[in-house]
């Protein structure tokens, strides 16, 4: 993170005098955050995040994606009865499954300023195989993508 603001490498204190002293504030996106599994992701790690999004002048602004409740997140942060640090400091939104018309329109929206095309049956394939999970339908379509980027049909 530090290499892509262009600051030092740092931690702690000095982490967060530097990203208080930018003018802009800094988003910092976590995709599949449950499966950051690494020792280099630990409890102080989690700590030192949410202490830098904590609050309304907050140098850093969290976005953070999980197939699970923050709360249920992060095993270790359990013990002694303690839940994630990154729990209560998030907005949390489920996101439904999406509609037909929804699905039809992503996929018309990906595939506009490209040469393919998807069939109807496909369509329908993808639609009735994702069950309305955007990720799903993502990877679905891509593998569609794929086979016709590949000359395959």
């Amino acid at each position: 993170m530090c290499d892509k603001l262009g600051i030092a490498e740092c931690k702690g204190y000095k982490l967060t005098r530097n990203l208080r002293q930018r003018s802009q504030k800094v988003l910092l996106a976590l995709d599949n955050v449950g499966k950051i599994t690494c020792k280099g992701f630990s409890r102080n790690v989690r700590d030192q995040l949410r202490g830098l999004a904590e609050g309304g002048d907050a140098p850093l602004r969290l976005i953070l994606a999980a197939n699970e409740p923050l709360e249920d997140l992060f095993n270790d942060s359990h013990n002694d009865g303690k839940t994630s640090p990154l729990a209560g400091i998030c907005q949390e939104e489920n996101i439904q499954p999406w509609e037909d018309a929804t699905m039809r329109d992503f996929i018309a929206a990906r595939l506009k300023n490209t040469s393919v095309s998807f069939a109807e049956e496909e369509i329908i394939q993808l639609v009735q195989e994702s069950k309305g999970h955007p990720r799903k339908l993502m990877q679905l379509c891509y593998g569609t993508y794929r086979k016709y980027a590949e000359g395959g049909q």
